[in-house]
């Protein structure tokens, strides 16, 4: 029988990170720090729902978006360019024109966004996975980083400093915001915020 395209993903030069457990010895105190622990239980309005709606806000925080995009909501299928600025990023966008774009699959019913790798990105084929999840009395996000191909060893360096400190770190102080200033949660928080934006039937 032919292999799943999983099969295959997961043959040949494979590479694996995640961030969770997540912990990073703080440069000021004794402590530890956990950017992907984003809140707690009992803080006001803490829920899986709520968390991965406000995840699903911004394209930010659940890919290393440019700059363009980096305020737009998620879709299911939302092509997203990484703000990816190493050399041979830059090399190839002058001189072929390619570009580190992913696709994004959102699954609400498991509160996670799916990053697939498109054919121009330096990384291809690959997937990030970024999950909403519930554990220890706190909601945390979760990313899994896996894929084959060249820059294996870098990309598993890289990932986990990217959607650790880059992605999770802004997104817990964003939530913790959300939180003691009593906002709206997720996108409608966005709309509410936009003068320009109004309701309107059978228009998008």
């Amino acid at each position: 029988s032919s292999k799943s395209d999983n099969d295959n993903l997961l043959e040949d030069r494979y590479h694996y990170y995640s961030t969770f457990p997540n912990i990073y010895p703080s440069k000021y105190k004794d402590d530890i720090i956990q950017f992907n622990k984003i809140c707690e239980i009992g803080d006001k309005g803490c829920t899986r729902k709520n968390v991965f709606a406000e995840m699903m806000s911004q394209a930010r925080f659940t890919a290393p978006a440019r700059p363009k995009q980096a305020s737009n909501p998620v879709k299911n299928c939302m092509v997203v360019d990484l703000n990816v600025e190493g050399w041979k990023d830059n090399l190839g966008r002058f001189f072929f024109g390619t570009e580190d774009k992913v696709v994004v699959m959102v699954k609400p019913e498991d509160f996670m966004a799916i990053n697939y790798t498109l054919p121009t990105h330096t990384l291809f084929p690959g997937r990030v996975v970024r999950q909403v999840i519930e554990k220890n009395g706190a909601v945390w996000v979760s990313t899994i980083g896996e894929g084959r191909g060249d820059f294996a060893s870098i990309n598993e360096k890289q990932g986990l400093k990217i959607f650790s400190e880059e992605i999770d770190r802004p997104f817990k102080e964003h939530v913790r915001n959300v939180i003691e200033n009593d906002l709206p949660w997720g996108l409608e928080a966005n709309r509410k915020g936009c003068g320009s934006f109004k309701k309107t039937k059978n228009k998008v």
